[in-house]
């Protein structure tokens, strides 16, 4: 009861009818004190603000929150605050440091400014909250929204039954099968990407005019990684071909960019329609609300042509149609619009993802030569053994499946760069996580980064770079990692809100970093503290991450 009345809105109300009273009631105290009406009315204001902010800050926190009771480190808020502006460092990277030495039995309390968030710590504890309980908790109300004006309904969007209802009708087009049919197509894509990459490098050699040995050139892998990623997703997702590496365009890339590669403005206008009011933005005389309209209607009117393209397409018997697209199309379980929104779903969600979890791999390889040529020869050896995959018809999905380094180089590097350090979610009624009561509304904090390098799961050696972790002593690759449990590794979630597509971000990242390794060697070009993790969402390098290539086989 309290709690209700002593919130900003009753608490207006309030002094708002005690205003109305007091004016009306003695207006004699008015004039004995000369105060005026509106000096009054701001009198009175003041003070029930004042206990609302007494109430809010020091009595319901301490004494009344459901939250009160749960560990939580001291001096939470000036320590985000300071290492956010001065020392530069991401939310996980702080989690993680502010959590290492607090004991606690799975959830750790984060003092805000009026109340507590709780931050997952422990494998049991992420079980209820990602498995067993799964439902109890959504996105946070304002993110879907906006989120929504981009994506329609698809599976980042939706929740409770509409959510059962996309994932599992849509689990079929990201099976082991169907994956394996596309690593055909993804190979071509990702030696298409070297050949241009090698191109450029060519062209660069030959402008320096050195010609003592192999051609060597500087490149900057976060924008090269992304064109490739948005070619294989164009390719395996829609069956259409951005050309992304060729610098097209194409109206979807283009609007496309304009969304998911922001200007700074455009960023600044996601944080405030996601974390604010999609409404309150739209109402503003702001050009971004223009800008991001026409981007939108492009994406949805051109990817519902490829939805009419596709359809006309399977009907002929025109084409392959192992892409996703057309998986979903002959379910026969969705609308044209429905299948318009999941394709800008798995756009959005896959290919930033793919092309972040690249870069590091890069970066992590660059500091370290010895595995870079263990894996170099690991896998030219596996490729020679085959000829071309492609065009013999050789398994290139075994190939590359098999190699127990390229595999683990990959696993690791995603286990110490998740795409997405730090995910919110709300409780959306009363539920509970690891035996204890979570009232409806709280808000819990899941990051991958924390529980991927925490030393409790991983050992004291959490922070190091390590793909023997991921291969067993008789040298066969594994997906553990020597984590005891599932929930200690959470780049790609668990439960029904897992990545559906984690099988293909991988089958992506095995042909990219494989067909990579064959054709060249790479060691960083730019100070190594000048490569820090940032972003908004997902986790890239602040200042991008160039590197100098040298080409080692001229085909």
């Amino acid at each position: 009861m309290a709690t209700s009345i002593l919130s900003l809105q009753g608490v207006t109300l309030i002094a708002a009818i005690e205003s109305a009273l007091l004016i009306k009631v003695q207006p004699e105290y008015i004039a004995q004190y000369s105060l005026g009406t509106s000096k009054l009315v701001a009198l009175i204001f003041a003070i029930n603000y004042g206990i609302l902010f007494v109430y809010s800050v020091i009595i319901y926190p301490d004494f009344i929150s459901p939250l009160r009771n749960f560990p939580r480190p001291k001096w939470w808020l000036p320590r985000m605050v300071y290492s956010r502006l001065a020392g530069k460092a991401t939310q996980a990277e702080l989690l993680l440091d502010i959590i290492q030495n607090i004991p606690n039995d799975g959830l750790v309390a984060l003092r805000e400014v009026t109340d507590s968030r709780l931050l997952v710590t422990a494998p049991n504890v992420l079980a209820d909250l990602l498995v067993h309980n799964a439902y109890d908790f959504e996105k946070p109300q304002n993110m879907r929204m906006f989120l929504g004006s981009v994506l329609g309904k698809g599976l980042v969007t939706t929740e409770g039954d509409e959510h059962k209802f996309l994932r599992k009708n849509s689990l079929n087009a990201f099976s082991f099968r169907r994956i394996k049919d596309l690593y055909p197509v993804i190979w071509k894509s990702s030696n298409a990407f070297t050949e241009v990459l090698a191109e450029n490098i060519r062209q660069q050699s030959a402008e320096t005019g050195d010609s003592s040995g192999p051609p060597k050139g500087k490149a900057e892998i976060t924008r090269w990684a992304s064109k490739v990623t948005l070619d294989i997703m164009g390719i395996a997702c829609l069956g259409h071909d951005f050309n992304a590496l060729h610098n097209s365009d194409d109206p979807l890339i283009e609007s496309y960019e304009t969304i998911f590669n922001p200007s700074k403005q455009m960023l600044l206008y996601f944080i405030i329609s996601a974390w604010f009011s999609v409404r309150y933005v739209r109402m503003l005389p702001w050009k971004m609300n223009q800008i991001f309209e026409q981007a939108t209607v492009t994406l949805r009117k051109v990817c519902g042509q490829l939805v009419l393209n596709k359809r006309e397409a399977i009907q002929k018997n025109e084409g392959d149609n192992v892409d996703v697209l057309s998986i979903l199309i002959k379910s026969e379980n969705f609308s044209d619009s429905d299948l318009c929104n999941q394709l800008l779903t798995y756009l959005a969600a896959g290919h930033d993802t793919s092309a972040l979890s690249l870069t590091w791999i890069c970066y992590l390889l660059s500091l370290d030569p010895d595995r870079q040529n263990t894996l170099r020869n690991e896998v030219r050896e596996a490729l020679a053994s085959v000829g071309d995959p492609v065009s013999d018809g050789a398994d290139i999905s075994s190939t590359l499946e098999r190699l127990p380094f390229l595999n683990g180089v990959i696993h690791e590097t995603v286990r110490l760069y998740p795409s997405i350090p730090v995910t919110i979610r709300i409780a959306a009624r009363d539920t509970s996580l690891g035996g204890q009561p979570i009232p409806k509304g709280t808000e819990i904090l899941v990051s991958p980064w924390v529980i991927n390098r925490s030393t409790a799961l991983w050992g004291q050696d959490a922070a190091e770079f390590r793909p023997e972790r991921w291969i067993e002593k008789d040298g066969r690759p594994n997906n553990t990692g020597g984590a005891s449990s599932n929930y200690e590794f959470l780049s790609f979630l668990h439960g029904p809100r897992a990545c559906i597509g984690q099988n293909f971000a991988k089958a992506e990242l095995r042909c990219l970093l494989a067909a990579m390794i064959a054709r060249f060697e790479w060691q960083l070009d730019m100070d190594e503290k000048d490569v820090i993790p940032g972003g908004a969402i997902t986790l890239a390098p602040v200042h991008g991450l160039h590197v100098m290539l040298k080409l080692i086989e001229d085909k």
